[in-house]
């Protein structure tokens, strides 16, 4: 009969070695495959915002959505976000939706009397 195999013995230390082995060797070689798979598949750990250089008149009207010949921090944003493709126009504009919903006052900021009024 062979040692390590249906026995008490266990194995010898050669074959303790090789087992530390393969172990460490299997389990980096299964995290490698899951991390590649994810980054495939589009979960990107690390998102990259491009940063503007330089503002042209051409861009700052495509940024301007109310037309009032200045962008405001959430026409930035906006802009930003969809145009590095980080989230979509629609999922922006339903967003923003469901807010306008929530300020009963139209205030334009959510506050106890919005709540309240619900």
């Amino acid at each position: 009969c062979s040692h390590g195999w249906h026995s008490s013995e266990g194995g010898s230390s050669v074959w303790l070695a090789f087992a530390i082995f393969w172990y460490i060797l299997t389990y980096g070689v299964i995290g490698h495959f899951l991390v590649s798979a994810s980054n495939y598949l589009g979960v990107d750990p690390q998102v990259s915002v491009s940063k503007i250089r330089k503002m042209s008149v051409k861009r700052l009207m495509r940024m301007d959505e109310n037309n009032d010949g200045k962008v405001s921090r959430l026409e930035f944003l906006r802009d930003r976000l969809v145009q590095d493709g980080l989230v979509s126009q629609e999922a922006v504009d339903a967003i923003l939706k469901n807010f306008d919903s929530l300020d009963k006052d139209g205030n334009g900021a959510l506050c106890v009397k919005d709540i309240k009024a619900s």
